[in-house]
């Protein structure tokens, strides 16, 4: 009786030093921030209901307050300004003209 007493205490302590372990690992990892992908999803977005739509798109979203200037595209796609928004760890270049991206 002992004996088995003595393995369940074992089995909690080494369940409580893992939780423990793992629970320091995790809260050390940094979250990955993924802005900078959505922004992207967003800009191709409005860029393709300009030239869908054949009118002007102003790109509204959250994920464009980075930018220093609105982003607009005409109704063939140009987009109306070439910046570069930066995000945490990441830049997003938009060229002049055809409003291709560059990532980085």
């Amino acid at each position: 009786m002992i004996k088995k007493a003595y393995i369940v205490q074992e089995l909690l302590l080494s369940v409580f030093i893992l939780l423990l372990i793992s629970g320091i690992s995790y809260a050390s990892f940094e979250t990955i921030n993924y802005d900078h992908y959505h922004f992207m999803n967003e800009y191709l977005k409005t860029q393709s209901r300009a030239m869908l739509n054949n009118q002007d798109e102003e790109l509204l979203s959250e994920y464009a307050s980075n930018a220093k200037y609105p982003i607009t595209f005409t109704r063939n796609g140009s987009v109306n300004a070439a910046q570069t928004v930066i995000f945490k760890k990441h830049q997003v270049k938009i060229r002049l003209g055809n409003g291709n991206l560059d990532y980085d």
